[in-house]
């Protein structure tokens, strides 16, 4: 199911920037600037394998951009990235490739299931949306970069999979397992991003171009694929409220 539209692809409020810093902030910058770019060579480096670049893009290199956002700000954390067009074309083929890990289900609970696991594995997708959250705040030179990669759609199908959750699934407990993030915090991220987007002038229009926006408007009147009668309100209208 999820191959299938995949395979045609080919926060957060922002920290108010300094004008003057200090000495002390200054130093702490370029340290901050340093790490990332030894970072950022590991995951460029063709010696290494491919899996050896990839758990460093996934592990290292996108944490340390979040924290780096979280902590300096729009301008300077944009300004450390060495070449936006390289960054997001990892940030999107890691976002690709997660999904196609994603197994066949006979089901779309199941599938949804599987999925939503991944999004909140911090060894596999959780790190890369929390970056796209991070992305969606840039500069508009990045967004539409990520645009072009047509990241945004990816997002809102992402979200409408959301539906399809089996009420059994929130139930599952992952007891002081800091790999794996809360549903509801996943969820916060992925409509923290589609917020962003229908904020952005350039996303909404290609998104009403490409009549994906309407994607979003249909996930109002949605129901699972396998109505479960409950007592009391479904969990499928959370991601609604969202």
């Amino acid at each position: 199911m999820w191959r299938s539209w995949v395979d045609r692809i080919n926060t957060i409020n922002k920290i108010p920037e300094e004008s003057h810093l200090s000495k002390q902030d200054l130093i702490k910058q370029e340290q901050q600037q340093a790490r990332f770019r030894d970072i950022w060579q590991k995951c460029n480096d063709l010696l290494s394998s491919e899996q050896e670049r990839s758990d460093s893009f996934l592990m290292e290199l996108l944490p340390f951009f979040c924290s780096t956002y979280e902590q300096f700000g729009v301008s300077f954390t944009f300004n450390t990235i060495p070449d936006d067009r390289t960054f997001i074309g990892l940030i999107a083929k890691e976002l690709i490739c997660g999904i196609r890990k994603v197994p066949e289900h006979k089901s779309k609970a199941e599938s949804s299931q599987a999925l939503m696991d991944n999004l909140r594995s911090k060894s596999h997708l959780y790190n890369v949306i929390q970056a796209i959250r991070v992305v969606s705040f840039g500069p508009e030179s990045i967004v539409i970069l990520m645009l072009q990669q047509r990241i945004p759609s990816v997002i809102i199908k992402l979200f409408r999979s959301f539906i399809d959750l089996s009420p059994d699934y929130y139930d599952i407990q992952y007891e002081d397992d800091m790999e794996i993030a809360s549903i509801a915090d996943t969820g916060d991220i992925i409509a923290d991003i589609l917020k962003q987007f229908v904020q952005n002038q350039s996303v909404l229009h290609r998104l009403i171009a490409e009549d994906t926006f309407f994607m979003i408007i249909r996930i109002m009147s949605a129901k699972p694929a396998d109505t479960i009668s409950q007592d009391k309100e479904p969990h499928y209208m959370t991601w609604k409220y969202r």
